[in-house]
């Protein structure tokens, strides 16, 4: 059929449209929908691309991909396009329009979204119309839309709009085609649609009417849909997968949170959904959980486990692996329909980078994902071990949080471990600890439920005894089914088929040598193996390790032996780590013999001693034999002999060690390395036998190592355990063994404040008083101990005041009188005191050094002291009172007031003692501000004579500083008094005061304070002012000032809230400026530009343009500079007028004066060019040149460079080196229509200081013009080479090495590559390594590559090392032979960081490449890449990431085993994290 005349395939011909068309195709074939008509006639196609017909309902669909240059679409953008008359003559006629999109609208999307959920026009103004949608309703409302709030309400309701992916609308139509049509691959199917739809515009498309259609595309109705059979297949699958689970799974269940809350989530907005967790933590009880709810509501589900699958490419090829023909995502859809169904992918992990079997399998999972988004009412349940999530980036990517749901399946807690074990009938209070931390397992607790019944069953103490019991519990059940079943034959026969294969299953063949799979049989049906189609497994992958170990101890072979059978891959170690616990629990002598031949044996692999290492480390009770054994390991002087000497610093060796006497032996002699191992290891009993430490540290006070002997112990011991270990710590801190070593007693205490905070107050007496030379002072005359910013020593000190306030008081009050006495200032009697330490308070001040915390500390001591029992404390509160320091006197009265009514009496009499008891407060603040405390708290108890001879002293004050009585301090202290009780005449006074402070109470006092200055109306405030008030606003805040009041300012303040409000609303702020005169602030003309800059693009920029013509017309030079700004976002359809203006203030603007940098980079060299450009860009001629340049950009049709061409020379001489460095821009811009006249420009430009051609817009023009006119641009590289100045040879490298690669001027570079100039081969380098995978002439690029790699000058081989984030992206196999030489070069350090993260991020293989990394680090790092304070260890792990995965890639034997080799010398040097990365990656 020929398309109707009107340009209907040209519309059609749109990508977008097309696919959203054929979507709607496909849904009328699936059912949900009736009809499609494109391109409909009469009223139906107004404004319309189709419609849509389903049930009741006619939809018409008009489609827009873009907005011009607006990233978003409004109210008035979408009626400058007609959209509203479409849509409102559409709704009137009961017809529902959608509106699609690339672009967003949110409001809009919401404002429809909430009137469809209103009850009525009154509903939706009162409940449903919020602040943030009243803008764009009212615009709706409006006499040009739709003139009343009311239709406007009406209309949206019928409205809708969205802006759907367009690769996520194509991947859906493929899985939709797939999934309703034969003949072809869905993709092809879906496009087949699109020429089916061409050849029909103006045809109602019904299910008949496509069906008759098909068969010319070769396509046909898929019989999928109507066949019971994808049903049973289904259903078979799913079932399959959850009997295989209930198999592992603890009955009755155990009730998980995590399951509930995925249940929930499906029922919710998210479809995908991510079950994490650590291996063996139950998540395949969570999801067995999930398909027991769904199952019973009868919901459609589709789950299935990817790890015992073999490697497919494709979701079809998946779909056949599991038993369903077809993509899972199709099978499901057939099934469900229009139902909501859940696809749940089990064992995500299989498809891994870092431990998974098929890790090239990943991508058909991605695309089962995006195939899944097809279907709205379909969820996918993603389920992974966390591990794999967090170290696979892929992954990551597929499941990012803001598009995915997560839910983590934690550990069982103890109540949930007691629950389960009540319900198998066992006594859950005889649990010990250790055994509830083994039942925190779910496999632990299905092993226990297994064995309920046993009359041992409670017995267990390690996971071996519960595999143990359950071992014989089903033999008796396999034997109480089949008397005659081969239950060890079968065992032993799977378990060995499984190691040699090194999977998890393995064929049932494996059985067939002795007609094994009837007993097999047996054994599946009492849920010991689990058959899972043609494959076969142990029910847990532990019972394999468990299994395997069983039989291989009756095996007459060395572990050495078994081990060196194969190439000792990672699968080895969780088999090792079984047999070593089988054999150390059955046959102890055998389990030290086979350990020492392991260890010493030169041929087994170090990933391997690393397991039997970890597991002599963990041994709860070594024994003799087994220290023997290390002995004799050692004498071998092993590789690891560090390692192995580190395992020993437990607290179980400390015991064997202490039993066999050789701690006391080791100290006892003149090897300093054998004492130093004797430390260690009691470092590691520090927490566990702390008294025994004691008693043998007590030996050897008088050897010359102690001190540092008693340190390293007690910085691992909990010192409040043991009083004999901290009486070791106290002397030595009396004794001054901790003198310069001070944060090595905090350390040690570091828990003591909250433990025992009596003890403290004893350290810092001991530290503070006992200490010799304790009380040294500095040379400003202040103590030079109390000036400790240590954060452990203040928190311990408050913690000591607070826990032991007696005791602080009496140890350390006389202390602080102490210090001020020797701190003290000269002083005069006339007022208290003042010393250096204390006298300096500020309110509410963080406390920084330890003067602060002891101040502190001392108030709250004393508080604590006087709240306990006020009459007990008097003692110590006299001798404060006796004391005539000024701090003395402010902690006295501190304590007073704390207990007000019972010391009322005494505070009288010391305020009448005289002036200067009146002065006590904060220094700098308001020196009587404690005094007022004090007076607040007791005034009201005091007897009427004290009161009223303290009333009288107060009106009578005056201070020694007072010059004349300001009233300040009287006012302070008379409005602390009990007003009520004044006299006639204090009363008068107060209200003196009152009025002439205009205060009814003072202040108090804030310390040092600090914040900003803000505008005088805030924006919250401006958002409700109307332009009357705006235009007021503006006059009356016309000027720079600052109101230190109310801490706000003038003009330029009031112009960052107007800015932001353009931002926000800039047509109407465009409006306001028409309103502006000369006499308004230039900060408001500026504001009115930036915040047009910066807001989104208006569909008619009309404003915009007349707000710029308004405010250039002020005169004010400032404007000047961001009259481009406003117009930046309209560049294509800019008026000439306008661009006139801009070339006005280009050539005529007065700022800058000369070419002075205005932006300095500092702590940085060699930045003149950079900061040239940034001061141009900063002035009103440099910025409006940069617009200029912009805006030729857009000039079609040469008018706009017409314009610019009679300037253009004047411009490129502009006296200021600054703008000139813009106006590069403009002549790079011109070259498009008028290449002649810029060419002459170029060379007036570059008539300056050699500074200029370091400027990146020069550089970039140079390199433009090189392209065309070699000639020209050739001197002036030449010369740039030459240059005095630093950064322009950089740039001419740079444009050297362009040359070479590109425009055959290869004698430039190697004149760069032969000299001695450092700058023009960074510059050169930086362009190699930026330039190489796309350069015209790669035998050159990669010449310069290689000899750039190994340059002596480090900041040479950092820009080349540029390349390894450069390519990142890219494919890599075609970059092999570059990556290789930059692994092996001087630059690799410079190059790994990023280089680690691109091969990360590879979306091809690089095993090999990730070797030769690996290689390369351990070869330069080392064991440096052990030490968390080296760079090297943070790129280990990424190293080790990537080593795993590689050996997840790796397809030989050869290559696996090399990985193996870089792995073990990572484990060997002790790598950060490496060896948690392969522990987590053994299977």
């Amino acid at each position: 059929m020929s398309p109707r005349p009107g340009g209907e395939a040209d519309k059609f011909g749109n990508r977008y449209e097309g696919a959203w068309t054929i979507r709607h195709v496909l849904y009328v074939l699936l059912g949900t929908g009736h009809s499609v008509t494109v391109e409909d006639i009469d009223e139906l196609g107004l404004g319309a691309e189709f419609t849509y017909r389903h049930g009741d309902t006619v939809e018409v669909h008009q489609l827009k991909r873009q907005n011009g240059s607006a990233n978003t679409w409004t109210v008035k953008s979408l009626q400058d396009k007609g959209i509203w008359e479409n849509v409102r003559s559409h709704v009137e006629d009961g017809r529902q329009f959608r509106f699609v999109s690339l672009l967003p609208a949110s409001p809009l999307q919401e404002l429809a979204d909430r009137a469809r959920r209103s009850g009525n026009h009154d509903d939706f103004i009162k409940h449903w119309l919020t602040k943030g949608l009243r803008d764009p309703f009212d615009d709706l409302s409006s006499s040009e839309i739709f003139e009343s709030s009311e239709i406007a309400w009406k209309i949206l309701r019928g409205f809708s709009i969205s802006w759907p992916d367009e690769q996520d609308i194509v991947s859906m139509n493929g899985a939709l085609a797939q999934l309703l049509l034969e003949g072809a691959a869905g993709s092809l199917a879906a496009v087949g649609l699109g020429d089916l739809i061409q050849n029909s515009l103006g045809v109602t498309l019904d299910a008949p009417a496509i069906d008759s259609r098909l068969g010319t595309y070769g396509l046909s109705r898929s019989r999928l849909l109507n066949a019971s059979g994808i049903a049973e297949q289904v259903s078979s699958v799913s079932k399959g997968w959850a009997s295989n689970i209930e198999r592992e799974l603890l009955q009755p269940t155990i009730d998980r949170s995590e399951a509930d809350q995925l249940v929930g989530l499906i029922n919710g907005s998210n479809k995908l959904l991510l079950l994490m967790g650590h291996g063996g933590g139950g998540k395949s009880a969570a999801l067995h959980h999930v398909y027991e709810s769904l199952d019973a509501d009868s919901v459609p589900l589709l789950a299935f486990r990817l790890d015992r699958l073999e490697p497919f490419s494709s979701t079809t090829e998946l779909g056949e692996r599991i038993g369903v023909g077809v993509s899972p995502v199709t099978a499901l859809a057939a099934v469900a329909g229009e139902r909501s169904s859940v696809l749940i992918v089990d064992q995500l992990d299989a498809v891994s980078l870092t431990s998974g079997r098929m890790p090239r399998n990943f991508d058909a999972v991605a695309s089962l994902v995006r195939e899944a988004s097809a279907f709205p009412a379909m969820t996918v349940v993603l389920a992974c071990r966390k591990f794999d999530v967090e170290n696979d980036y892929r992954i990551r990517e597929l499941a990012d949080a803001k598009n995915c749901a997560h839910v983590e399946v934690g550990e069982l807690s103890d109540a949930q471990v007691t629950e389960s074990v009540r319900a198998m009938g066992l006594d859950a209070n005889a649990l010990a600890d250790h055994q509830k931390t083994l039942l925190r397992s779910p496999l632990n607790l299905v092993l226990l439920k297994s064995i309920a019944g046993d009359e041992d069953a409670m017995a267990f103490q390690t996971t071996k005894n519960l595999f143990d019991a359950f071992w014989q519990r089903k033999l008796t059940d396999c034997r109480q089914r089949r008397d005659s079943v081969r239950f060890n034959k079968v065992i032993s026969t799977l378990a060995e088929a499984i190691s040699a294969r090194q999977r998890l299953s393995v064929p049932i063949t494996a059985l067939d040598a002795d007609d094994l799979a009837d007993d097999a049989g047996v054994l599946v049906s009492e849920h010991v193996l689990v058959r899972d189609g043609q494959q076969i497994a142990f029910f847990h992958e532990s019972f394999f390790d468990y299994a395997f170990a069983r039989g291989w101890i009756e095996r007459d072979e060395s572990l050495v032996s078994f081990l060196l059978g194969g190439e000792q891959e990672l699968f080895r170690r969780a088999q090792v780590r079984q047999v070593m616990n089988h054999l150390r629990e059955l046959e102890p002598d055998r389990f030290a013999v086979e350990t020492e031949a392991l260890l010493t044996s030169p041929d087994i692999r170090y990933h391997i001693k690393d397991v039997v290492l970890k597991l002599l480390g963990s041994l709860s009770d070594p024994t003799s034999r087994e220290w023997e054994m290390v002995t004799n390991v050692q004498e071998t002087h092993p590789a690891f002999e560090a390692r192995l000497w580190r395992i020993l610093q437990t607290a179980p060796w400390f015991e064997r060690l202490d039993a066999e006497g050789v701690i006391e032996e080791w100290l006892d002699g003149e090897d300093e390395t054998e004492q130093g191992r004797a430390i260690e290891v009691m470092a590691g009993a520090a927490k566990s036998s702390p008294d025994r430490l004691a008693e043998i540290l007590q030996r050897y006070k008088a050897v010359a190592e102690y001190p540092q002997w008693l340190r390293w112990v007690t910085r691992f011991s909990d010192i409040h355990q043991s009083r004999p270990l901290f009486d070791l710590l106290l002397d030595a801190v009396r004794s001054g063994q901790y003198v310069g070593m001070e944060d090595e007693v905090w350390l040690s205490a570091h828990d003591l404040g909250k433990q025992r905070p009596d003890w403290v107050v004893e350290l810092l007496a001991a530290h503070l008083v006992d200490r010799p030379s304790a009380m040294a002072v500095d040379d400003k005359g202040k103590i030079e101990t109390l000036l400790d910013r240590d954060y452990s020593v203040i928190q311990l000190t408050q913690l000591a005041a607070a826990g032991a306030p007696e005791l602080f008081c009496e140890r350390l009050i006389p202390y602080m009188l102490g210090v001020m006495a020797k701190t003290a200032y000269e002083h005069d009697d006339s007022r208290p005191h003042r010393d250096r330490h204390f006298s300096h308070r500020h309110p509410r001040t963080n406390i920084r050094e330890l003067e602060d915390a002891l101040l502190a500390g001392a108030a709250t001591a004393l508080r604590g002291i006087v709240e306990r029992d006020a009459a007990s404390a008097r003692p110590v509160l006299e001798s404060l009172a006796f004391d005539p320091h000024d701090t003395a006197q402010w902690l006295l009265y501190e304590a007073l007031r704390a207990a007000g009514s019972h010391y009322a009496d005494w505070a009288a009499e010391l305020l009448l003692q005289g002036t200067h008891r009146f002065i006590s407060g904060y220094y700098a603040a308001n020196a009587v501000w404690k005094t007022r405390e004090l007076i607040q708290s007791t005034s009201q108890f005091m007897p009427d004579e004290a009161f009223a001879s303290i009333e009288a002293a107060i009106l009578e004050v005056r201070f020694p500083w007072e010059s004349k009585p300001t009233g300040w301090y009287p006012f302070n202290l008379l409005s602390a008094m009990q007003e009520d009780r004044l006299s006639e005449l204090g009363r008068r006074r107060l209200g003196e005061l009152r009025r002439k402070f205009d205060s009814d109470q003072p202040a108090e006092p804030q310390g040092v304070t600090g914040g900003a200055i803000g505008a005088p109306i805030n924006q919250a405030a401006a958002g409700r002012m109307s332009d009357e008030q705006w235009l007021g606003a503006i006059a009356k805040h016309n000027s720079e000032r600052t109101d230190w009041r109310t801490h706000t300012g003038g003009a330029y303040e009031q112009s960052h809230v107007l800015q932001e409000q353009t931002k926000s609303d800039p047509e109407r702020f465009s409006r306001l400026a028409l309103r502006f005169d000369e006499s308004v602030h230039a900060a408001y003309g500026d504001a009115i530009l930036m915040g047009l800059g910066n807001a989104d693009a208006l569909a008619d920029p009309a404003p915009v343009f007349e707000a710029v013509r308004h405010i250039a017309s002020l005169g004010h030079e400032a404007n000047n500079r961001w009259l481009g700004s406003a117009i930046r976002k309209y560049l294509k359809t800019v008026p000439q007028d306008i661009v006139q203006l801009i070339i006005d203030r280009a050539t005529g603007a007065s700022d800058p004066v000369d070419g002075s940098l205005t932006v300095q980079t500092a702590n940085q060299e060699h930045t003149q060019g950079r900061d040239l450009y940034t001061s141009g860009i900063n002035s009103s001629r440099g910025s409006a040149a940069e617009i200029l340049g912009d805006l030729l950009i857009y000039d079609a049709d040469g008018s706009r460079t017409a314009l610019v061409l009679p300037v253009l020379d004047a411009m490129a001489e502009d006296p200021a080196v600054t703008v000139r460095s813009c106006v590069a821009h403009v002549i790079h811009a011109s070259m498009r229509h008028a290449r002649p006249q810029a060419l002459q420009a170029f060379a007036r430009l570059i008539n300056a200081d050699d500074e200029l051609l370091a400027t990146h817009a020069v550089v970039r023009l140079m390199a433009h013009i090189g392209f065309e006119d070699l000639d020209v641009v050739k001197p002036v590289i030449e010369r740039m080479l030459q240059s005095e100045r630093y950064e322009t040879r950089q740039c001419g490298g740079q444009l050297a090495a362009l040359a070479a690669m590109h425009w055959s001027l290869v004698e430039m570079l190697d004149s760069v590559l032969s000299g001695e100039d450092v700058a023009s081969r960074i510059g050169a380098a930086g362009a190699c390594a930026h330039g190489l995978s796309n350069a015209t002439d790669t035998a050159v690029a990669q010449r310069a590559f290689e000899q750039f790699i190994d340059d002596p000058e480090d900041k040479v081989r950092g820009a080349i090392a540029e390349f390894a984030s450069v390519v990142r992206g890219q494919r890599l196999r075609p970059l092999k032979v570059s990556l290789k030489a930059l692994i092996h070069s001087a630059s690799f350090e410079e190059a790994l960081p990023q280089l680690l993260i691109t091969l990360e991020h590879a979306s091809d293989r690089v095993d090999d490449l990730a070797l030769e990394c690996g290689r390369r680090f351990v070869e330069i790092h080392g064991e440096g890449s052990g030490d968390i304070r080296n760079r090297a260890a943070a790129d280990a792990r990424h190293v080790g990431e990537l080593l795993v995965r590689a050996y997840a890639q790796a397809t030989s034997t050869t290559s696996r085993g090399q990985v193996l080799d870089l792995l073990d010398q990572l484990l060997l040097i002790g790598a950060f994290g490496v060896a948690d990365l392969v522990e987590k990656s053994e299977r």
